[in-house]
């Protein structure tokens, strides 16, 4: 069948191999159409002949011999045998990273009202006395560029005082007991001329202490540019304070108008009670006792996610709180949404109310002409 087609090849030595492959091939009409196909089309013989062998030994590869059977096996198990083993060896990696992960979390201590003009190298400076510092690390600056983070905002000194003038630290010591001896010996300690705030850090970016309510008060209709120091001059008389607690925006740290203060004894929310309606900054604080279920309401209406039915006033407080939040939020989404705009957009916007004016001024002619 072939030789009728490509001729005697035993003549041709270069073709003596295909030649042998093409006697031993069984009879195929899917090649012997192939050929035909290729002898239409106008090829040579020789180059359909050279096809035809490279099909035939495409075709006869996978008859291997035992012995090469055997090695590909022995390289099957190797490849897969190095996939387990890399599978095996990517577990303890991760553990460690997470090990290593929660290790600098517990060597970490959040520090909160800070002074913004307080540089770095005085904050390592002073902590320094409880232990071995690794970083500090600056957050929760109110950046007076909208556009700019806040990491940024501090580099550049690009902070808005007017909305807040204290910054957070997370200082990193060596050892987890220099921690316990920042928290036992500087919370609540006067320093850089401020009160400051020391405590454990979470994943969260927030200090690690729970709202003790039994021994807290409940700050409402307070100013939105009051800041931590306020408070803590203005209920220190009432008994030693624990921490001092402004509830912020996250994105424009600007205050949402309550808080909490927590004391260290329980009688001091006695006398805390008494400066019911008290003036800060001109405007009339209220002053309640602090319940679970209350504080969970208000901090949850805070974050715009609804609070339980029949909380009285403390409700109201945090529906407030909550509208003032999300008219602060709508309006930067409106600033984000025209800075988005492109030049030629309001190029087009200006030439369309242009052409406008122009219709309404030549209607004005024709009705002053009739």
């Amino acid at each position: 069948m072939f030789s009728s087609i490509l001729g005697d090849l035993s003549k041709h030595t270069a073709d003596k191999h295909v030649a042998g492959i093409f006697a031993s091939l069984p009879a195929d009409e899917s090649a012997t159409g192939s050929v035909q196909k290729s002898q239409v089309s106008g090829k040579k013989t020789k180059g359909a002949a050279r096809a035809a062998g490279s099909r035939q030994r495409s075709h006869v590869k996978p008859q291997m011999t035992e012995s090469t059977n055997l090695s590909h096996g022995k390289l099957q198990v190797a490849d897969e045998g190095d996939d387990a083993t890399a599978d095996d060896a990517g577990t303890p990696i991760k553990n460690a990273l997470l090990t290593t992960e929660k290790d600098r979390l517990a060597r970490t201590a959040f520090v909160g009202n800070i002074p913004i003009d307080v540089r770095r190298a005085a904050i390592l400076k002073h902590f320094s006395q409880f232990g071995s510092v690794e970083t500090v690390r600056i957050r929760s600056a109110a950046s007076a560029n909208l556009k700019m983070q806040q990491r940024a905002a501090v580099i550049t000194g690009t902070i808005d005082r007017e909305v807040r003038d204290s910054v957070n630290a997370y200082i990193v010591f060596t050892e987890v007991e220099s921690v316990r001896k920042a928290i036992a010996e500087a919370n609540g300690s006067f320093t850089f001329g401020r009160h400051l705030r020391v405590d454990d850090a979470t994943p969260s970016g927030r200090p690690a202490t729970e709202h003790q309510h039994k021994r807290s008060v409940f700050l409402g209709n307070l100013p939105f540019d009051c800041q931590e120091e306020t408070l803590w001059l203005h209920f220190g008389g009432c008994g030693t304070i624990k921490y001092v607690r402004l509830v912020r925006d996250h994105f424009t740290q600007q205050g949402k108008g309550f808080g909490y203060v927590c004391f260290a004894d329980k009688s001091a929310v006695e006398s805390a009670l008494e400066l019911h309606e008290s003036l800060i900054n001109q405007r009339p604080v209220r002053v309640f006792r602090c319940s679970a279920g209350k504080a969970h309401a208000r901090l949850s209406l805070a974050a715009g996610a609804g609070g339980r039915e029949g909380a009285g006033r403390a409700r109201w407080e945090g529906e407030s709180a909550a509208k003032a939040g999300a008219a602060i939020s709508k309006k930067l989404t409106q600033q984000k949404q025209w800075r988005k705009q492109s030049a030629p957009a309001k190029q087009k916007k200006g030439r369309l109310r242009s052409k406008q004016n122009k219709v309404k001024e030549q209607k004005g002619k024709k009705g002053k002409s009739k």
